[in-house]
Parts: C-alpha cells; sequence; structure tokens
C-alpha cells in the first residue's frame, strides 16, 4: 500500500512539473508573438472605422493566430495547475478554463461569425481578469503576478487593431512572458502560501 501510494505521488508530481515546464512555454511563446503583433500592427498606416481597414492579415495569420494558440493554452494549463483547493483556487480552475475556451473560440470565431466572436472574446477578458484575481488571492504564484494579469486583461477592453491601441496588447503579452519566467524559476506552489493572517494565528497557537 506504501509503495502504491509513493508510486501515485511521484507520477503525480512528475505530471505535474511536466504542466508547468508546458505551461511555460507556451506562456513564453503567446506572450513574444502577441506583443510581436501588436509592434509590427502598430507600424502598418492606420485604418479607418468605415475603412479601408490595416492590411494585417499576414500578420494576423503568422502571429495572432498562434499566439491565440499558445495563450490558450497557458490558460488550460494554469487549469490543470488548480486541481484542488480553497474558494481562491477554485476562482483560478473554472477562470482560466472559461478563459482558454473562449478566448481560441472568439479569436477563430470571427473568421465565421462576427458577433459570436465579439461575445467570446469579451467573455475571456472576464475569464482573464477573474483568474487574476484568483490568483492573487490564491498565492500560488506571487501576488502581483495575479494583479498584472488582471490589469493588462482589462487593458483589452480598449483594444483596436486600426489605431494607436493596438499597443494594448503589449502589456498583456509581456504578463504572459512574466508568468512564463516565474513558472520557469519554480515560483509556482501547488497549495498556494498561507495568508499573513492564517499565518499569525499559527503563531499565536504555537505560543500557547
Amino acid at each position: 500500500m506504501e509503495r502504491n501510494s509513493t508510486s501515485k505521488k511521484s507520477d503525480h508530481g512528475d505530471s505535474m512539473k511536466l504542466a508547468i515546464r508546458f505551461t511555460a512555454a507556451f506562456a513564453a511563446l503567446g506572450g513574444t508573438l502577441l506583443a510581436a503583433f501588436s509592434l509590427s500592427t502598430a507600424a502598418l498606416p492606420e485604418g479607418l472605422p468605415e475603412g479601408p481597414y490595416r492590411d494585417a492579415g499576414a500578420l494576423y495569420a503568422l502571429l495572432f493566430l498562434p499566439a491565440m494558440i499558445c495563450i490558450s493554452g497557458s490558460a488550460l494549463g494554469l487549469y490543470y495547475l488548480h486541481p484542488k483547493g480553497g474558494r481562491a483556487i477554485k476562482v483560478v480552475r473554472i477562470a482560466a478554463l472559461i478563459a482558454g475556451a473562449s478566448f481560441f473560440f472568439g479569436t477563430t470565431g470571427f473568421i465565421i461569425a462576427w458577433y459570436v466572436g465579439v461575445v467570446l472574446v469579451y467573455v475571456s477578458i472576464l475569464a482573464f481578469v477573474l483568474t487574476g484575481v484568483g490568483l492573487l488571492t490564491a498565492r500560488t504564484l506571487p501576488s502581483w503576478a495575479g494583479a498584472l494579469l488582471a490589469v493588462t486583461s482589462l487593458l483589452l477592453l480598449g483594444f483596436n487593431t486600426e489605431d494607436s491601441r493596438v499597443l494594448f496588447l503589449v502589456p498583456f503579452g509581456l504578463n504572459w512572458i512574466a508568468l512564463a519566467g516565474l513558472l520557469a524559476a519554480g515560483k509556482f506552489r501547488s497549495g498556494g502560501l498561507p495568508s499573513p493572517q492564517a499565518t499569525t494565528i499559527q503563531v499565536q497557537k504555537d505560543q500557547l
């Protein structure tokens, strides 16, 4: 029984390490591609609301679509890395799942049905904000990482490919690069860190 239990723990640990590596890799690549798409598109002549629009079709195919796949994969990686825990971890788990799925289907949905794509993208932005808030309180990563995800996700509400607001993607992309760095540096804590209040209570109990 002890051997089986030890083996299961070892397998779980290995799968978590692999998930962290893949999530970090997807986040780094996705963030880099998003920033590159934003900066490259900003260098093109601005479009007009009624047209003609910026001719960013090639950049969309070469940079944005791969970035979207990577960011969606990173969000699903966060979902996997938060299998159980308290309320904050559940928020991260659910919000990350919704963010990854809606971001993927939303950005591809523009090609099929524009209004469907718009709705799903707004859903994904809200879900990314909630994921950031969840990370901020769950403390599975440094608190600033969750705050950064929430703030940079809110910037996307003003995103527009036709003028300088296309640069709002840059902070969002850099956020994912920073997240990748934290994961690669081993800053992820599966159960989260205890809150300062909980630590104080525990110290008081130990003193008694």
